[in-house]
């Protein structure tokens, strides 16, 4: 998931209107911040203090932004509200909004005071800002005096909007996606069927032009080869074309997941003996490894899982792997479950560039248009199967063959299914 500032997920008017009415409501100041505590909107019912006495300076300016972001930081690994002194001695509070487990700003309200500043304080902090104390210690004395119990409720209040507005961001995120998904949909459709019309316009020529060396030799064992050499490729060339229809279908609509509970003991097991049946003429070997880690019941998309690893299998084979282990095995990570596939060949024969271009193709968000032999046709379906799931992929050698690494995170089902 990418990186994205407050303002590119949340309009500052809109942060402004919600700001404004917080201040009308309660009478306090308030101003929303980035994540380093910088405004990026205007403050509303600030104080002159605040305004002009103390950010008027550049060190009373640094010390307000650390607060700002101190403040909402607390907040953040508390859970709840936290309502503190500011370095000048003005009673504030803050709450952060959050974007994916990260904090993208804070919303920051207060200036308020329980009771009047210590003369010998203000000094002191006059003297440290550089401002004049009898000005710094008369215009502090105009802040708002507020009970515990306003302080309290107006807290909590701010702790609430930056709850709706951290839901607003992850809203405006899927919104901004979903239609970046769709004109990446677009843009790489045409690329990526003109390349599968090629690439099928090649070998359909090579087909004919190994049935004419053929029927003009009239050896009928020159004819016989053709045919198997044909049929042999066929296959592969009708499997690129499925790839691709079902490629298709999926950019051209939302893709949407089908999770149920299912054991992976018996569903991969299942899955990798039906492969290897289709494998027993290719003189491909094909063991299958399973963790004793691995939950009885889990939660997920089986089917998408099941078929990432029959394509990923697919593409060992076609990189040259005639002796193939798939081994499965689980790690805890917070309420998930990651499953990791690891697929084993003995040999990959493809050069660096291209075991590059397929891990580019497997994990970067850039267009589905795959370029060269037949081997990488299935990757845009593959890559489809594993983002939808959240996935991460690594292709990597291992002597003379590779590891095809997959973690997908699923959910463990405790107590059988229901």
């Amino acid at each position: 998931m990418r990186n994205f500032t407050l303002t590119q997920l949340i309009k500052p008017e809109v942060l402004q209107q919600i700001q404004d009415a917080f201040s009308d409501f309660t009478g306090l100041a308030a101003v929303t911040t980035n994540a380093d505590g910088v405004p990026v909107t205007r403050v509303s019912n600030f104080t002159n203090f605040c305004t002009n006495i103390i950010r008027g300076t550049d060190i009373g300016l640094r010390c307000c932004q650390k607060c700002d972001k101190d403040g909402a930081v607390k907040t953040m690994h508390s859970g709840c509200p936290v309502v503190y002194r500011c370095h000048a001695g003005l009673i504030d509070f803050a709450a952060p909004i959050m974007f994916n487990g990260r904090m993208i700003g804070s919303f920051v309200g207060g200036q308020a005071l329980p009771e009047d500043l210590d003369d010998e304080f203000c000094r002191k902090k006059a003297m440290e800002y550089g401002i004049d104390p009898e000005l710094y210690i008369a215009e502090a004395k105009k802040a708002v005096i507020t009970s515990p119990e306003q302080v309290e409720r107006s807290a909590k209040l701010i702790y609430d909007i930056s709850k709706a507005l951290s839901s607003l961001a992850m809203q405006s995120f899927s919104e901004i996606e979903k239609s970046r998904s769709l004109e990446l949909a677009a843009r790489s459709q045409s690329d990526y069927i003109m390349d599968v019309i090629s690439d099928i316009l090649k070998t359909a020529g090579g087909y004919v032009h190994t049935a004419r060396e053929a029927i003009e030799s009239g050896d009928p064992q020159k004819m016989k080869s053709a045919l198997e050499l044909i049929a042999n490729e066929g296959s592969g060339t009708t499997g690129m074309i499925y790839d691709s229809l079902t490629y298709l279908k999926m950019v051209g609509k939302n893709f949407q997941m089908n999770e149920d509970q299912y054991n992976p003991h018996a569903t991969v097991a299942a899955v990798v003996d039906n492969i290897s049946r289709r494998l027993e003429s290719t003189g491909v070997d094909l063991s299958l490894e399973l963790s004793d880690k691995l939950p009885k019941l889990l939660l997920g998309d089986a089917g998408s899982m099941c078929q990432l690893i029959d394509k990923l299998i697919s593409l060992s084979v076609d990189h040259g792997g005639r002796n193939i282990t798939v081994s499965i095995d689980s790690t805890k990570s917070c309420y998930a479950e990651l499953i990791n596939i690891k697929i084993v060949t003995d040999k990959l024969a493809i050069t660096d560039e291209q075991l590059e271009t397929v891990n580019k193709l497997m994990v970067e968000d850039n267009d589905f248009a795959v370029s060269g032999s037949f081997q990488e046709l299935g990757l845009p379906l593959a890559r489809s199967l594993l983002h939808s799931m959240s996935g991460e992929f690594c292709l990597k050698r291992s002597g003379d063959g590779a590891e095809y690494i997959i973690t997908i995170p699923q959910l463990e089902v405790k107590g059988g299914a229901v």
